[in-house]
């Protein structure tokens, strides 16, 4: 006898079908799901792997500044009390100046973080915090390098006028005195950012 179909049903075969396409499709969306959650894990540890970096290289230029802040004011004092009073003695022997101590900002783990384009997984304001304090440092690096270039080139102490010399270290560390403190209080404002995205126990960092 020949097979009866209802009316509005589908042969067996092709219902067969639609079960294995509908099977298929949700496997591939699970899939996909399983692909962003994995990439989405990649970045967050991307993101954080990068903030830790930061956090060591800010405290690490911090204590670099620490290092030399001392002495800047010192030496600026002196040699402005040096060129107030007059006479022929170097600044070397009359305000125990012993170079600049330029500052050896460390920058790796910004350097990473743009190879990496970790920068890009961090949320934007504290990418933003993050980024103002290395172009702070960097312009200041332009600043520590012309003055050392211009002051003690091949020419630069064949001058007799000691006051020019002393005007013009004074003219520099006042430029040093002040930035210094501006970079503590900016690290100081950035490390507690970073510790509470670090410590927090649900991820907020990728974006």
């Amino acid at each position: 006898m020949s097979e009866v179909h209802r009316p509005g049903s589908l042969p067996k075969s092709i219902a067969g079908l639609l079960g294995e396409v509908a099977m298929i499709s949700l496997a591939v969306f699970i899939g996909l799901l399983a692909d962003q959650w994995r990439e989405s894990r990649h970045h967050e540890e991307q993101a954080r792997s990068a903030l830790r970096n930061f956090r060591s290289e800010v405290l690490a230029n911090q204590k670099e500044i620490e290092r030399v802040k001392t002495y800047h004011e010192t030496i600026r004092r002196d040699l402005i009390s040096l060129a107030a009073k007059g006479g022929s003695g170097t600044p070397a022997q009359e305000a125990h100046f012993d170079g600049i101590h330029p500052i050896y900002f460390e920058h790796t783990a910004w350097d990473l973080a743009v190879a990496t384009q970790a920068l890009s997984y961090i949320d934007t304001d504290l990418a933003y915090a993050i980024s103002r304090i290395y172009t702070h440092q960097q312009a200041f690096e332009t600043l520590e390098k012309g003055f050392t270039q211009s002051a003690f080139g091949p020419s630069s102490f064949l001058t007799e006028n000691r006051s020019a010399v002393i005007e013009a270290l004074v003219t520099y560390l006042n430029d040093v005195v002040i930035q210094e403190p501006l970079f503590l209080k900016e690290y100081q404002a950035l490390v507690p950012q970073i510790n509470l995205v670090l410590s927090e126990n649900t991820p907020s960092t990728a974006k």
